[in-house]
């Protein structure tokens, strides 16, 4: 069962501190609306666009301060790992990835845009990887249904 999935988005233009408090802000929120226990995160690898890494290793830092603060343990997967654990294959390309994580949630659509469903890929990892996390579907006891709680991928959160 997916509970939301979604992209937070911060305004261009504004000074970096701005934007990462906005994220911060944002994101707490969810954490508040969504309580988790753990959540899974995709480890940072950038070759080409340092400037893009950099900003996304800032956004990194603010989720890594929310779900700490909060006492919530953080698991890193590489891409290579959520590959493997929703498709099969540490090789499969962006659509086969999308394709099976809407099979795996039960939707009826590929989920957009692309960087929500790279994240709802590294919570089913995630899940994948320690059964204990994942929640009964109503009227089953624990460990029966297939559901689970999505936390969050910080890359793909700016």
């Amino acid at each position: 069962m997916l509970v939301e999935a979604g992209v937070i988005r911060t305004a261009r233009g504004l000074h970096l501190s701005r934007r990462l408090s906005d994220l911060q802000r944002d994101f707490e929120t969810l954490l508040g609306q969504h309580p988790v226990a753990s959540a899974g995160v995709e480890k940072l690898f950038f070759t080409k666009n340092v400037t893009t890494g950099m900003a996304v290793a800032h956004a990194r830092g603010v989720v890594y301060a929310a779900l700490g603060g909060r006492g919530i343990a953080v698991r890193e997967y590489t891409p290579s790992q959520v590959k493997k654990a929703v498709c099969g294959s540490g090789r499969a390309d962006k659509r086969a990835m999308m394709e099976m994580t809407r099979r795996l949630l039960g939707l009826r659509e590929v989920l957009r845009p692309d960087d929500t469903a790279d994240a709802a890929a590294v919570a089913l990892c995630h899940v994948f990887a320690h059964p204990d996390l994942m929640l009964p579907e109503p009227g089953e006891t624990r460990g029966a249904g297939p559901a689970a709680r999505t936390a969050d991928k910080t890359r793909r959160k700016t």
